[in-house]
């Protein structure tokens, strides 16, 4: 980990001043311009303040991880004694110069933000990520023109982008006319669309890249005869290439929509199936419910109990886990009755996987199941819950 403070004039020596007020921060958890997954590129922000000494008076939980990983633990509820003294003597020249910690190809800015109280440091906590893909080297752009480019592209001005890099305005300005020279244009507006369209197609592959990395280790995707793991990121980009993407972050996170191509972890299915008399439709779901639980749910025998032929009053559904025999009722109807999946939770009693569903707008219902440390371990990485049915 490199740590650096910025403490430094930029543009002709005068302080840059905050781009920010408290008023103006993103909320905690602020993370993606695109709904369900991050931006590289893109910060997550966080607020911390402090006393003059540096003992925490406000930290959010987000704010405190993202300290701990890049520079270290909190001491008695107070910041590294190096961090104070950086932050302090940007406090003292009243300009926002942040504090900069750089970590495998990320970058983590503490920016203090001036306010009326003069025993107390409000902190803009900033996690941004470099553009680690560089799609415009075939003209010819340097990693650093890539990188100045890239912010740009973000709408920061020459000023911002020299306090991130820890550059002056001017020498961002120098970067970006050779940037102009290569790409053959004459303004920030047209390398930035000239760019976009390349960095979008890098930034996209990246994150289906990562999103399957992460499932995969933690057994999505597997068990499929004949399929690879590079088979199935030729599949899940495939909507990216073809320029169908939208579909997938239209109105609602991305993960789900994906993941649900894996039938023998998912099961993402219409309520309205048709569940009567003679059709044996949870004699079937069953079946599928037993596939995707990987051995905590595996039903024999399993028949349906109908009160009559007309299909009302409640259903008994018998079957045997082991040699054990049960009976549960469900509502009877065209509609499956997920209140089921609480009662066999119960039946499949404490620890281990359990069926979680993750909240759907339409009438379609959407359930894996998983054990509780791989549900907080998605929730934590991923940013998606998944409820336990109880």
């Amino acid at each position: 980990m490199l740590v650096t403070s910025t403490l430094r004039t930029n543009d002709g020596g005068r302080c840059a001043t905050p781009e920010a007020s408290l008023s103006d921060a993103p909320p905690d958890e602020a993370w993606s311009k695109r709904p369900g997954r991050p931006s590289p590129g893109s910060p997550s922000d966080a607020v911390l303040i402090v006393s003059r000494l540096g003992f925490v008076k406000f930290v959010s939980e987000h704010a405190r991880a993202l300290v701990t990983e890049y520079v270290g633990p909190f001491t008695d509820e107070r910041l590294p004694s190096f961090l104070v003294a950086s932050l302090e003597q940007s406090w003292h020249r009243r300009c926002g110069v942040p504090f900069v910690a750089e970590r495998e190809g990320r970058r983590l800015l503490i920016r203090p933000l001036l306010t009326s109280d003069p025993d107390e440091i409000v902190l803009l906590v900033q996690e941004q990520r470099h553009p680690v893909d560089q799609p415009l080297r075939r003209h010819g752009l340097t990693p650093r023109e890539h990188e100045v480019l890239w912010w740009v592209t973000e709408g920061k001005t020459n000023p911002e982008i020299g306090i991130i890099l820890g550059r002056s305005a001017r020498t961002v300005q120098i970067h970006l006319n050779r940037v102009y020279r290569k790409l053959g244009v004459e303004t920030r507006t047209a390398a930035a669309t000239l760019a976009l369209p390349a960095w979008s197609t890098a930034i996209d592959r990246k994150w289906v890249r990562e999103f399957l990395d992460f499932y995969w280790n933690i057994g999505f995707f597997r068990g499929h005869a004949g399929k690879s793991k590079a088979d199935w990121l030729a599949e899940l980009w495939e909507p990216w290439e073809s320029g169908d993407s939208d579909s997938y972050d239209a109105n609602r996170p991305a993960d789900p929509l994906l993941l649900a191509q894996d039938e023998n972890r998912v099961w993402n299915e219409d309520c309205e199936a048709g569940a009567e008399a003679g059709a044996n439709v949870y004699v079937n779901e069953m079946a599928r419910w037993a596939g995707i639980a990987r051995g905590a749910f595996e039903p024999e025998d399993v028949r349906e109990e109908w009160p009559g032929p007309t299909s009302e009053g409640p259903l008994r559904l018998h079957f045997k886990l082991g040699d054990k025999p049960h009976v549960v009722e469900v509502a009877a109807g065209e509609w499956l009755d997920l209140g089921l999946f609480k009662k066999l939770n119960a039946i499949i009693g404490p620890g281990g996987s359990h069926f979680a569903d993750f909240p759907t707008d339409g009438q379609d219902a959407y359930l894996v199941v998983l054990t509780t440390a791989e549900r907080d371990l998605i929730e934590k990485n991923r940013g998606l819950r998944f409820e336990f049915i109880e």
